[in-house]
């Protein structure tokens, strides 16, 4: 039931980050809130379905956004990795060291994504700055959604009737 439930969970990011997101983008900066549910997948399953799920969501975000095709599966799988070799530091109630965690993953993120970007594409005057911008806006949203998740796990709600 878990497994299912973070599948539906995982659709419906997917379907935020494809529909949603990109009618609240700040300086055309789509934030990537995928990476907050690798980050709660990682955490909450064992470490072949997390990889599983994150292949599978982002070779959907891939074939979506196929402007940098098989990055984001890369980075994603990165990602689960990271998360599962560090989980301690993220499994931690204290906010500094789930910021620091987060805030690494982020970076290793942005880093890959954008140093193909920055390769393979014509860059304008801003190029840094928005790189600048978006990760700090996708690491803030990243602990936001992070923090909501596990406190909606925590909840244990039940329907009788």
């Amino acid at each position: 039931m878990r497994l299912f439930s973070l599948i539906i969970l995982g659709i419906t990011f997917l379907y935020l980050q494809i529909i949603w997101l990109p009618e609240i983008a700040l300086m055309s900066i789509i934030p990537n809130i995928m990476i907050s549910y690798y980050i709660f997948v990682c955490i909450n399953l064992d470490y072949r379905k997390a990889l599983t799920l994150a292949f599978v969501f982002s070779l959907i975000t891939d074939l979506y956004y196929p402007q940098m095709l098989g990055i984001g599966m890369i980075s994603s799988l990165l990602i689960v990795f990271l998360t599962e070799k560090y989980q301690k530091s993220i499994k931690k109630e204290k906010f500094l060291s789930v910021l620091l965690g987060v805030f690494f993953v982020n970076l290793i993120y942005f880093l890959s994504y954008y140093l193909l970007k920055f390769l393979f594409s014509v860059q304008d005057e801003y190029f840094l700055l928005k790189i600048l911008i978006f990760f700090l806006y996708n690491t803030a949203i990243t602990i936001v959604i992070l923090y909501v998740l596990t406190f909606l796990s925590h909840l244990r709600l039940r329907l009788e009737i």
